[in-house]
């Protein structure tokens, strides 16, 4: 259903394709048979959406057509501007986008746009958004994202103002085996999209409920979206906000000199904390200067006594003010820079503790990485 400056418009498939068009408070038995030749009894999926222009908007309405064994099409049909919408005759014919799934339709002061997912390879992969000019049909695609198929749900919509669009879309699975909501933005007409990355995840082992993802949000972007997942006999109504799940992930990591230098990527601002401890304490007990062990201090065997040094190879903290990447160096210090010196080979583990700004559990990347020690000489 959508809403006009003289009513609004309703469109249904089950089992072919209508659309009706209340003016005024009116209600009319009696609107617009849309379904194409052959269609009856094989649409799988339909929306409707707003082209701009008079009363009504100029509605579209795309929707999928099954085709035996072939990839199922995607096609639409438009409103010609002039006389009852309610009259099959006043809408053009329908005409074939792509083959694909899941058409999402979402128009506003950018103009109108379709998103769905299509086929590829024999599987429908890339999620494509295009854009409709009246008269024409829908361009060429730009693609968001190609790593999953035969997704179960999708959905975009578009601010009423200032236009920004927003594609919700099923993500992949994550590690712990939950799949994620994807969301991407656009705020220059599908020119280009930014992605916010997953916004929401179900629950672990369960599915997305076919086309249940839904999507809203104000004009600075900031909104809500739900959907279904299932599992176990359970139906889960999930909602979130339209901020990235909070997380990281760890990338290269070099060791250069007496420094280990590791990239990570994190989806939202808070505090990062790096520790670290060398797990073969006994390469430092040439290094060991003390005779009781303190917090933070291994127990090891140095010239025939029983020594305590520190197994810490380095620690550091960062603020991190925004999602990114950034570069964690730690150097060795005290014991560790010593037992480099004595060409001995450290193991060290690393530890990355990321704290979101917004509050939450902080989430832990462990790291292993081997340091190998240098003779170094001393100018004379």
């Amino acid at each position: 259903m959508l809403l006009t400056s003289a009513g609004f418009l309703v469109s249904s498939h089950n089992p072919g394709l209508n659309f009706i068009s209340v003016q005024g408070g009116a209600l009319t038995a009696n609107g617009a048979d849309l379904t194409p030749p052959g269609g009856l009894t094989n649409i799988g999926g339909s929306t409707l959406g707003l082209a701009g222009g008079g009363s009504l908007g100029n509605p579209v309405e795309a929707f999928t057509l099954a085709q035996g064994s072939q990839p199922s099409a995607i096609e639409f049909r438009s409103y010609t501007g002039a006389g009852d919408a309610n009259d099959v005759t006043n809408w053009s014919a329908a005409s074939r986008v792509t083959g694909g799934i899941l058409p999402s339709l979402a128009g506003g002061p950018t103009g109108l746009f379709l998103a769905s997912q299509d086929a590829a390879n024999g599987t429908y992969t890339p999620v494509d958004v295009r854009k409709y000019t009246p008269g024409s049909g829908f361009g060429s695609p730009i693609t968001l994202q190609t790593d999953t198929s035969n997704d179960n749900a999708g959905n975009m919509f578009q601010t009423p103002t200032s236009g920004r669009l927003l594609v919700a879309w099923q993500g992949a699975t994550r590690a712990d085996r939950a799949v994620g909501i994807r969301v991407y933005s656009s705020v220059n007409g599908a020119a280009s999209f930014t992605s916010v990355g997953d916004v929401a995840e179900g629950t672990p082992n369960y599915a997305v409920y076919p086309d249940s993802i839904r999507i809203a949000a104000a004009d600075d972007g900031q909104g809500f979206m739900s959907f279904l997942d299932y599992g176990a006999g359970q139906r889960l109504l999930r909602v979130a906000d339209l901020n990235a799940i909070p997380d990281l992930s760890a990338g290269s990591v070099t060791v250069t000199g007496s420094s280990i230098t590791a990239k990570v990527t994190v989806t939202t601002g808070g505090s990062l904390a790096a520790t670290s401890l060398i797990s073969n304490g006994q390469a430092l007990a040439a290094s060991a200067r003390h005779t009781a062990c303190k917090s933070g201090q291994v127990l090891v065997r140095s010239h025939g006594k029983r020594r305590c040094v520190s197994n810490s190879f380095g620690a550091k903290t960062l603020k991190i003010p925004a999602a990114g990447i950034y570069t964690v160096k730690l150097a060795a210090g005290g014991a560790a820079k010593r037992a480099l010196a004595r060409r001995k080979s450290l193991h060290v583990i690393e530890t990355l503790t990321f704290s979101p700004a917004s509050g939450g559990k902080p989430i832990v990347k462990v790291l292993t990485v081997t340091v190998h020690g240098k003779k170094t000489h001393g100018k004379h």
